[in-house]
């Protein structure tokens, strides 16, 4: 029962972590500076093809000059003028097949099942 505690405490504690950051691809100031450059410069060369509109981008920069200082704060779930957050337009600009709005959900539905597993198997083993 102790283990399935510490299993417990090992998945809830960084969904909650995360859900605060950025995403594992660009969560370090470097990385999102590259991935960043690298959407300006495909926009740049084709606008009218471009995956990000020009306020997604010019959010992107605001971002990037908001927090550059202080990456270690950077809240890449906060809307910005695109009324997209940070995660959603990076999301879209990688061609993500789902929304951003459907992570925290698969979090979730993954503790709800290790949580109903564990209660099915006390059942189990009373019997």
């Amino acid at each position: 029962m102790k283990l399935t505690y510490v299993l417990i405490f090992f998945l809830v504690i960084p969904s909650a972590s995360s859900s605060l950051g950025c995403a594992g691809d660009y969560d370090d100031k470097e990385e999102f500076q590259r991935l960043s450059g690298g959407v300006l410069i495909s926009y740049l060369e084709d606008p009218r093809n471009a995956k990000l509109s020009s306020l997604e981008i010019t959010q992107l920069s605001a971002f990037y000059e908001k927090y550059q200082d202080d990456w270690e704060n950077a809240d890449c779930n906060e809307k910005g003028i695109s009324g997209k957050s940070i995660n959603e337009i990076m999301l879209k600009s990688e061609g993500g097949i789902f929304n951003s709005w459907a992570y925290p959900f698969i979090g979730i539905v993954a503790i709800v099942l290790l949580v109903g597993f564990v209660v099915y198997r006390q059942f189990i083993k009373k019997e």
